[in-house]
C-alpha cells in the first residue's frame, strides 16, 4: 500500500527520510518492519541511516542483494505499474499535471485496483487484515477492467483525438 509519496525534481536522501518518517509515524506498528531498498544513494546515506536509528528496533533496513540475497523487484514492479498503467496513458505535460494525476491515481491503486499477488485484495484491504481470497480477484479484476478502459477512453493520446 501506498502510504505516501512526493513529486521531487530529483532522487534525494531529505525526501525519503521525510517519507520515512511521515509514515512510520501515521501508521506506527506493533510489529517489527522490515524496509527492503536498493543501495541508490537516496537510500543509503546518513540522512535516512539517523532518522532510522531512532526508530531502533522498529525498523530494520536491509539492502537488496547485500544484506539478502533477492531483489527489490517489487517495487520496481509497483514503479511500473504506475508508470505505465496510470501516468503514461494521461500524457501529463507538467508538473502540476503529474501532482494532481497521483491525487487521483494513488487512492484508485490502493482502494480499487485488485493485486493478483494479494489474490483479489485491494492494498488497503490487506494492510487493514483482510484475509486473502482468490476468487475475491476475479469480481474485482473484472469490475476494475471496465474502469482502466473507462478511463483510458478518455485519456487518449493527441494523436489519436
Amino acid at each position: 500500500m501506498i502510504l505516501g509519496y512526493s513529486v521531487e525534481n530529483s532522487s534525494s536522501p531529505k525526501a525519503i527520510k521525510t517519507l520515512l518518517q511521515e509514515a512510520y509515524l501515521k501508521h506506527k506498528s506493533k510489529t517489527f518492519l522490515t524496509l527492503v531498498t536498493d543501495a541508490g544513494v537516496e537510500n543509503v546515506n546518513n540522512t535516512v541511516q539517523e532518522f532510522l536509528s531512532t526508530t531502533n528496533p522498529d525498523i530494520k533496513h536491509l539492502i537488496a542483494q547485500k544484506d539478502i540475497s533477492f531483489s527489490n523487484s517489487s517495487i520496481e514492479a509497483f514503479n511500473k505499474i504506475i508508470k505505465h498503467q496510470f501516468l503514461l496513458p494521461r500524457n501529463l505535460e507538467n508538473r502540476k499535471q503529474l501532482i494532481n494525476a497521483l491525487a487521483e491515481d494513488i487512492p484508485v491503486y490502493n482502494t480499487i485496483r485488485p493485486q493478483l499477488a494479494l489474490q483479489g485484495n485491494t492494498p488497503k484491504e490487506t494492510f487493514s487484515g483482510k484475509p486473502l481470497d482468490i476468487n475475491h480477484y476475479k469480481t474485482h479484476f473484472n469490475n476494475q477492467k471496465l474502469v482502466r478502459l473507462t478511463q483510458n477512453q478518455q485519456n487518449k493520446c493527441k494523436s489519436c483525438n
